[in-house]
This record gives C-alpha cells, sequence and structure tokens, in this order.
C-alpha cells in the first residue's frame, strides 16, 4: 500500500512538470502558456520611466494560476539595459518571487545577465500534508532591443 502511494506521488509529480506547448497571446499583449494539469502562466512586461537616454529598467512578470483560476504565486524577474540604437546589454539582474497560496514555496531561483537579456529561471513546488505533491520550473527571460524596447 505504501509503495503503491510512492509511486502515484511520483507519477502526479511528473504530470504536473509538463508543458503543453500552447502559449498565446492576449489582446493587451501578455503571453499565456498553458500546464497540462490546467494551470497557466500570464507574462507581461513593465517598462520603468527612461532615467536618462540610452538607459532603460523594467521588469517581466510571470503569474502563475492554478486550474481553478486562483493565483498562487508571481515572479519578477528584473533588468537594468544600455542601448545605442545599434546594440544593447543587460547590465543588472534581479528576481523577486510572491506567494499568494501557502502551499507554494520557492526551492530555488537565479538570474544572471546575458548579451541584451535578463536570463533566470524559478522552481516552485506545492506541498501537502508535509509532502512535495507538485512542482513547476520556468525560464525566465526580459530582453532589451537596440532602440530600449523591452520584450
Amino acid at each position: 500500500m505504501r509503495r503503491s502511494v510512492s509511486v502515484m506521488l511520483v507519477i502526479a509529480l511528473c504530470i504536473s512538470g509538463m508543458t503543453i506547448n500552447a502559449k498565446g497571446i492576449e489582446g493587451d499583449g501578455e503571453i499565456t502558456t498553458r500546464f497540462a494539469d490546467g494551470g497557466y502562466i500570464i507574462e507581461s512586461v513593465t517598462e520603468n520611466s527612461a532615467r536618462s537616454t540610452g538607459s532603460k529598467s523594467g521588469y517581466k512578470r510571470y503569474k502563475y494560476y492554478e486550474s481553478n483560476g486562483k493565483m498562487a504565486w508571481c515572479v519578477d524577474i528584473f533588468g537594468n539595459f544600455v542601448y545605442t540604437g545599434a546594440t544593447s546589454t543587460c547590465i543588472a539582474s534581479n528576481i523577486s518571487v510572491t506567494v499568494y497560496d501557502t502551499a507554494w514555496v520557492e526551492i530555488a531561483s537565479n538570474s544572471s545577465e546575458s548579451g541584451n537579456s535578463a536570463i533566470g529561471q524559478v522552481t516552485m513546488g506545492r506541498y501537502a500534508l508535509g509532502a512535495l505533491v507538485e512542482s513547476k520550473t520556468v525560464d525566465l527571460r526580459l530582453t532589451c532591443d537596440a532602440n530600449g524596447n523591452l520584450s
């Protein structure tokens, strides 16, 4: 009996981490990624006011909703950029995680700068009765083009 419960938990973890390659752009520019378990992530970009010509900062927000439509957590990847009209470079990055459903916790996160992008990854886990029952790993990317446009 105990072995069958363990096998079922492993199967649930494997299924819950799988994504459906279904990305759609909503009317307001938000991108939605749907998971096989019915959960989904909505991505949106916010540009901060320009501090000076040739520099830009902002963030991309990844909001995770469970299959019931309840927002469980969100992750922001922040980036500071310099651009010239011909090139752009990410000079700083950071990640912030906000949890709305206390069953979820941040397992791991990291960020770095790569060319004209702030990149990162976050792994979130959901616990029930003290056991990890679901995890989501999300790749994060905020990019600045040569004209200072964030995506």
